[in-house]
């Protein structure tokens, strides 16, 4: 589940009900997130479940998510606000390093020898992250495996990553 920065109030009801609506198909309806919870923690009862909540800006946001699931229900949560970390364990991630980075973007790919240069600059472009990586490598493998080149598919995706020239990655380097 991802929240974002600019939550709102019905934006976080309807990530609960959405929830609800993947784990037993009922339709949205609930008028207030204490209620899409209270269903939420219904439906998750004592089920193994690995919860991953991206994107994280306010702790109270958490609550919906935090209050339901039995002890089986583990939680990933990803922020960029250190104040909204819990007490618990924490794992900062910081950008690989650029053979790392290579190696990472490049997994997969046979002809990544001949693209060395392309996989280090496109690197560099996704601030060697290892999550941006890891997408852009299965982007990539995916158009491997449909008979495209590597050279075209590096640029098909700096391509698609220069679609929008005022993009600009929303936290600093």
């Amino acid at each position: 589940m991802t929240l974002g920065e600019e939550l709102t109030a019905a934006d976080l009801i309807g990530r609960v009900e959405t929830l609800i609506s993947q784990l037993n198909l009922e339709k949205p309806g609930r008028p207030t997130v204490d209620a899409a919870r209270a269903r939420l923690a219904e439906l998750l009862g004592e089920h193994d479940i690995l919860m991953v909540i991206d994107d994280v800006w306010n702790s109270a946001h958490l609550k919906p998510f935090l209050l339901c699931g039995g002890q089986r229900c583990a939680r990933l949560i990803t922020t960029r606000n250190k104040e909204v970390c819990l007490p618990t364990s924490k794992v900062e991630v910081k950008s690989m390093e650029p053979e790392e980075a290579i190696t990472l973007l490049g997994t997969g790919l046979a002809e990544k020898d001949n693209a060395r240069e392309q996989l280090h600059a496109l690197a560099a472009r996704l601030y060697r992250w290892p999550q941006l990586l890891g997408m852009v490598n299965g982007v990539l493998r995916r158009l491997v495996s449909d008979r495209a080149s590597l050279n075209d598919a590096l640029a098909f995706v700096n391509n698609s990553l220069s679609v929008n020239e005022s993009f600009r990655f929303p936290f600093g380097v």
